[in-house]
């Protein structure tokens, strides 16, 4: 199996995998929509999907405003503290990363 097969099992994330191996640190948790927008602005961001039993889904840097609009019904906020108040009764958490070389990114994880 390789890196980009293996699959999240759960519980919090200490690394990032993708087909070169294990790197990342995160730098914030629990961001904000108004966060994720300031992040977009400022640089390149990319974003990267966990969800349960299923490999990291690392979306290329060129579709990140497409899934960011897609996403974004689904970003957890505070006053909608039950999966019904989301569409399709999920939501994401939010945290900001630092991958290779400085790289920013965006992790989302799947709640269901």
């Amino acid at each position: 199996m390789t890196d980009l097969e293996r699959k999240y099992v759960g519980g919090p994330l200490t690394k990032l995998w993708d087909d070169i191996g294990e790197f990342g640190q995160c730098v914030r948790d629990n961001i904000t929509e108004e966060d994720i927008r300031g992040l977009l602005r400022e640089a390149p961001v990319r974003f990267l999907e966990v969800d349960v039993g299923r490999p990291l889904r690392w979306i290329p840097l060129n579709e990140r405003f497409e899934f960011w609009k897609l996403i974004r019904p689904n970003l957890q906020v505070s006053d909608k503290p039950y999966l019904e108040d989301y569409p399709g009764c999920f939501f994401y958490g939010a945290a900001e990363w630092a991958g290779r070389d400085g790289e920013r990114l965006i992790v989302l994880q799947k709640i269901h």
